[in-house]
């Protein structure tokens, strides 16, 4: 029975410890993320004053001049960076949900083993306990459904204010539109699998 509960025991911290890697993934890649759809929304909305701004920028001893920087490359090249991110968010945050769908069983097997039901239960059961279910509440509000119509929001922002801005050409909208398109398709299916499961365990 000991080696069992250490077995368990062992696969149960390497479980966690993997799970609290993915998560600081996760929370580097939301704040790059939301970098990103700001600086996106900004490049493009004030697209027309930064193509009119005859200036030179020094970043890091190297001057740059802003008049010289091709825009609709740049666009594309954060529409791009963007899709990718917005993908690997996701993916990283599903599996964080699939990796404790998988750790409460250990809990309660451990549990188990040492013969004191409910002993073990950091993430599970003693976790959903009524303390703080407000603010866990708020923080699924926010992570699972604002944020992802922020993107959505942003993203179609940024796509009408491009195809309104004639120093973009056909081909870089296009592009740009469907790097969008395929942010909007990542998000939604991540909302409505969101939806799906919650609904299917009620």
């Amino acid at each position: 029975m000991s080696d069992t509960v250490g077995v368990i025991h062992d696969h149960y911290k390497d479980t966690f410890a993997y799970i609290r890697e993915r998560e600081a993934q996760r929370d580097k890649l939301f704040v790059v993320l939301a970098l990103l759809l700001t600086l996106h929304l900004m490049i493009i909305r004030y697209a027309a004053a930064i193509a009119n701004t005859a200036a030179t920028v020094s970043v890091l001893g190297v001057s740059v001049d802003i008049e010289s920087v091709p825009l609709p490359a740049v666009l594309s090249l954060s529409w791009t960076l963007l899709a990718a991110l917005t993908l690997r968010y996701f993916q990283v945050t599903v599996h964080i949900d699939k990796q404790y769908d998988y750790l409460h069983p250990l809990e309660e097997r451990l549990s188990s083993a040492l013969g004191q039901p409910g002993m073990i239960a950091r993430e599970g059961a003693a976790y959903f306990s009524g303390r703080g279910r407000l603010l866990r509440h708020v923080s699924w509000l926010f992570y699972l459904v604002m944020f992802p119509l922020a993107i959505i929001g942003t993203v179609t922002a940024v796509v009408v204010f491009e195809w309104r801005e004639d120093t973009v050409t056909l081909a870089h909208r296009i592009f740009d539109s469907a790097m969008a398109s395929f942010v909007v398709v990542v998000v939604g299916i991540f909302v409505v699998d969101i939806w799906w499961r919650r609904t299917s365990a009620t």
